[in-house]
C-alpha cells in the first residue's frame, strides 16, 4: 500500500513538473513587442521609401550588401505588415528608396520591451541633398570610372546604446556643413568651399588665401589658406610667401586633414579651425607664435565631394 502511494505521488510531482514547464513555455511564447516606426522626423511619410527588418548584426561591414543580408535572419512581417519580435537580442531595419539614403540601422529589443509589447523606433536617414558627393550614391559628376566604396553604399549605424556616447551638444560652427541647409550626410562642396574661404580672407588681416594647383579630373581648385603675422606684399605668390614664413623663426606645424577623401569630418574640421583663426579672439594669438600649414583634404582625387583638397597653412 505504502509504495503505492509513494508511486502515485511520484507521478503526481513529475506530472506537476511536466504542467509547469508547459505553462511557463507558454507563457514565455506569448511575451512579444511589436516595432513601431516613426518617420515624422526625416521622411514626408512611410510610403516613400521601402523598410525590412533583420535579426543579428553584420560580423563584416566592407562585404557586398547582399553578403551582409546573408549574415542576417529576415523577419517576416504580419499580415498587415507591421513587425514583432519575441525573442531579446539585436535587430536591424534597412530602409532605403529613390531619392533617399540606404541605411542599416541596429536596434536592441530588452526584456523591459518584449514585458511592454511594443518597441518605438525612429526611422533615421531622409532624402539625398544631390550637391556633390554623398554616400550610398554614385555622384552626378563622377568619372566613368568611378566605383562606388562598399563602406558607402549602404550606411550602418551603430545602436542608440552606443550612439549617445558620442553626441555633443551644438557648437554653434559656422562652416558650410552646420548651416542648416545640407542634408544628413552631404559633403560641402567645391563651391561652398571657396565661397566660405573667400569670406574668411576678406575678414581676416592675417590669412592669406592662395592656390596650390588643381585636380586632375575637374580641375579643381587646391586653396591655401595662410596665417601669419609676417608681412607678406599683396601680390607675392605661394613660393614667396613660403620663404618669407620659413625665415620668420616661429614654429611649423603642419596639420593635414581627409587623407580619406570619403570621410569628410576631418576636412570640415580644418575649415571650423580656420574659422577660429580668423574670429575667435582666444585663438587669433596662435598665429603670433608658430607657423602652422594644414591642409585640410589632402588628396587631389577627392570624390568630387569637398572636392580639392583645401589646403590651410595657419602661421
Amino acid at each position: 500500500m505504502r509504495k503505492m502511494m509513494q508511486r502515485s505521488l511520484s507521478c503526481l510531482l513529475t506530472l506537476a513538473m511536466v504542467v509547469t514547464m508547459l505553462m511557463t513555455s507558454t507563457l514565455a511564447a506569448e511575451k512579444s513587442a511589436k516595432l513601431e516606426f516613426d518617420y515624422s522626423a526625416n521622411y514626408e511619410s512611410s510610403k516613400v521609401v521601402s523598410l525590412e527588418v533583420y535579426k543579428g548584426y553584420p560580423a563584416d561591414s566592407y562585404a557586398k550588401e547582399e553578403e551582409i543580408f546573408s549574415q542576417l535572419e529576415a523577419i517576416t512581417p504580419q499580415a498587415d505588415g507591421s513587425y514583432v519580435v519575441t525573442a531579446p537580442g539585436t535587430y536591424a531595419y534597412h530602409v532605403h528608396g529613390t531619392g533617399y539614403y540606404n541605411i542599416l540601422q541596429l536596434f536592441n529589443v530588452t526584456e523591459a520591451d518584449l514585458t511592454a509589447g511594443v518597441k518605438k523606433l525612429s526611422v533615421i536617414g531622409g532624402k539625398l541633398g544631390g550637391n556633390g558627393f554623398e554616400p550610398t550614391i554614385k555622384p552626378e559628376k563622377a568619372p566613368a570610372s568611378y566605383k562606388v566604396d562598399l563602406r558607402d553604399s549602404m550606411l550602418i549605424f551603430w545602436p542608440e546604446e552606443i550612439n549617445k556616447h558620442f553626441a555633443l551638444e551644438p557648437q554653434n560652427y559656422t562652416t558650410p556643413a552646420f548651416d542648416g541647409k545640407h542634408a544628413a550626410n552631404e559633403f560641402t562642396s567645391q563651391e561652398e568651399l571657396m565661397a566660405f574661404l573667400k569670406k574668411m580672407d576678406a575678414a581676416s588681416g592675417t590669412m592669406h588665401l592662395y592656390s596650390a594647383g588643381t585636380t586632375p579630373n575637374y580641375k579643381y581648385d587646391l586653396p591655401l589658406a595662410l596665417f601669419t603675422t609676417s608681412e607678406i606684399p599683396a601680390n607675392a605668390t605661394l613660393a614667396e610667401a613660403a620663404k618669407i614664413v620659413k625665415g620668420n623663426g616661429k614654429l611649423n606645424v603642419w596639420y593635414q586633414a581627409q587623407i580619406h577623401p570619403n570621410e569628410p569630418a576631418a576636412g570640415e574640421g580644418a575649415l571650423v579651425m580656420i574659422d577660429n583663426f580668423v574670429n575667435d579672439p582666444t585663438t587669433r594669438p596662435c598665429s603670433t607664435r608658430s607657423t602652422l600649414s594644414s591642409s585640410p583634404a589632402s588628396i587631389p582625387t577627392a570624390p568630387i565631394s569637398l572636392a580639392a583638397p583645401p589646403m590651410t597653412a595657419l602661421i
